[in-house]
């Protein structure tokens, strides 16, 4: 019953002039593209089609599948012949690759360039390539723990333990197109607005800051005059806190772009 629905994009797509392709494989299409652009104009004929197949939400995960998995070049880790150094993690740009259980493993497909900085790092060889399906470079998040939203983390989660902290204003995160790589990657994150929440952070923050090892904090916040609040809270919980944790604080423009001469680290 799929088939129909797809057959029928596949040939809308083609018989309107807009892409001479067949069906979208390893991320020729984006789904954005087909829901703006191929969808709309042909809603009556994709219509007819869901009658006989209604599958449509399998029709919208297939095709954001197609867009964010493909046959690629990727690193492959031999566990036999690795011995945990870490080198490899170290020499990945990305950060894709991490130690588990006393071994190198490729923690995110999405992460790994596949350009093999890693190889040369390795003293035991015990790295390689292979061509295989896996998410494109770049697709996946950085969300690492759950919740995010400073007034429902808890200030005991294990979350916290052992970690470089992101303390990010709500805003932040869609205003920056990158933010998830710039900012997010191998960070715990946290988010607030110290205008719409009303609430003062410090204690709770004092308290993640007091009861795990934090390795470093960084403070991305707007140009806007009320994201000043949350500068405070972290500087003052850090205050309060009596650990000397570096903080690094980034302002970012309304248009997203990092503000030179903008950062610092009290």
């Amino acid at each position: 019953l799929r088939m129909p629905l797809l057959n029928a994009l596949s040939g809308a797509a083609a018989g309107r002039g807009r892409a001479q392709r067949s069906a979208p494989v390893g991320g020729d299409f984006p789904l954005l593209y087909w829901i703006t652009t191929i969808v709309p104009a042909d809603l009556p004929r994709i219509w007819k089609c869901t009658r006989a197949a209604p599958d449509i939400l399998f029709f919208f995960f297939e095709f954001d599948r197609f867009s964010t998995v493909m046959i690629r070049k990727i690193i492959v880790i031999d566990e036999e012949k690795c011995n945990g150094c870490g080198l490899c993690a170290s020499a990945c740009h990305e950060g894709a690759i991490g130690i588990v259980g006393g071994k190198a493993k490729l923690l995110r497909d999405a992460d790994c360039d596949g350009l093999g900085n890693c190889l040369p790092a390795c003293p035991e060889n015990a790295i390689g390539f292979e061509e295989r399906e896996a998410a494109a470079f770049g697709v996946s998040g950085r969300l690492n723990a759950w919740p995010i939203q400073l007034k429902l983390v808890s200030p005991a989660a294990a979350c916290f333990d052992d970690v470089e902290l992101l303390i990010s204003a709500d805003c932040a995160a869609y205003s920056h197109g990158n933010f998830h790589h710039t900012f997010m990657r191998g960070k715990t994150t946290v988010i607030g607005c110290p205008k719409l929440d009303a609430l003062d952070y410090s204690g709770k923050l004092c308290a993640i800051f007091k009861n795990h090892h934090i390795k470093s904090i960084t403070l991305v916040r707007m140009e806007v005059p009320c994201c000043g609040g949350i500068v405070w809270m972290a500087q003052n919980a850090l205050n309060k806190s009596e650990k000397n944790i570096e903080l690094k604080i980034v302002t970012l423009s309304v248009e997203g772009a990092i503000l030179e001469g903008k950062e610092s680290s009290p």
